[in-house]
């Protein structure tokens, strides 16, 4: 350890602490490859999902049936319970979307987090505390009605589990879109959900079943990964993937080889720059049509996506 810790000095503090603290559940071979070559930014990547997969597996006991009861979905807008809480700064900072909260201020046992999903495309982050938001934050979407549509059904969430909102103006214009219908469920489940990214990386491209590449990209929403920037016009887009995205490669397969929900989320990655690349709206444009063409909108979770619907 000591020897690994020398070739890290510009390194972050976090990537440090994380390693003495978990040493004993890094696998042997990283060990060696950091003590020999020091952290490279796969091997970062890698502690990065390492730290992922065991902070999933940590117990949420400390959420009341209530808190459990208000993880729902509301007009095909997914309000998933984030466990811990402190797993929801991680989505926020992948998102780009600022302040969640600092650990400093409030206790983890005292708080509840919920993302906000919608086809696998996480939207935004909220932070309960007792029956009060006290927190939440959206991506800021280019389209603005889709914006609106992902607020109007979070004021209608807060307002369906009697929450407060502690920022949100009582005026009535504010609540005015309240008054149409809504549809209330349950939250979109796979089969995936149970497993591990570790796990996932390792499942053949055949033993896969729908939303496989859905929930692989929510976790790595949730992982500490390094964001260097997309391939450029001139470089070999699946080369230059694979060799800087280690943890996407099955997406990455998958996509080339025509599968349109591995296609679809390629157009994640590049739109919202989260876990991996930075934005490329361009890219995220290409991938989204050719997710269209091979068949995305019939499969998709939340079926009402209009944009390219008659496309060929």
């Amino acid at each position: 350890m000591l020897t690994a810790q020398k070739k890290w000095r510009n390194w972050k503090y976090t990537a440090l602490k994380y390693f003495r603290n978990h040493f004993d559940s890094i696998p042997e071979p990283w060990k060696a490859e950091i003590i020999q070559n020091g952290l490279t930014l796969e091997m970062r990547d890698n502690l990065g999902v390492l730290a992922q997969d065991q902070m999933s597996r940590m117990p949420d006991f400390h959420y009341s049936d209530e808190v459990r009861s208000w993880e729902c979905k509301v007009n095909d807008y997914n309000f998933r319970l984030i466990s811990p809480a402190s797993r929801s700064k991680q989505i926020a900072r992948n998102l780009s979307i600022g302040y969640i909260y600092n650990s400093k201020e409030i206790k983890e046992e005292d708080v509840a987090s919920f993302a906000v999903e919608r086809n696998g495309r996480y939207l935004g982050c909220i932070l309960v505390e007792g029956k009060t938001v006290k927190n939440e934050s959206f991506i800021e979407y280019r389209n603005s009605i889709l914006f609106a549509k992902c607020r109007i059904a979070f004021l209608f969430w807060a307002r369906h589990n009697g929450l407060e909102l502690r920022y949100i103006s009582r005026d009535e214009d504010t609540f005015a879109a309240l008054n149409q219908e809504f549809s209330v469920g349950e939250v979109d489940r796979d089969e995936w959900e149970s497993v591990g990214l570790m796990d996932m990386a390792k499942i053949s491209s055949d033993s896969v079943s729908p939303g496989f590449y859905l929930s692989y990209y929510r976790k790595l929403a949730n992982c500490n990964l390094m964001h260097p920037k997309a391939p450029s016009a001139d470089e070999d887009e699946k080369e230059y993937l694979d060799q800087h995205y280690t943890w996407g490669k099955p997406i990455f397969d998958a996509a080339f080889q025509g599968n349109a929900e591995a296609e679809y989320v390629m157009s994640l990655f590049y739109r919202d720059g989260i876990g991996t690349f930075g934005a490329d709206y361009s890219l995220s444009e290409k991938w989204y049509r050719q997710a269209v063409r091979d068949g995305w909108l019939a499969i998709a979770p939340a079926k009402n996506d209009v944009k390219y619907r008659n496309l060929r």
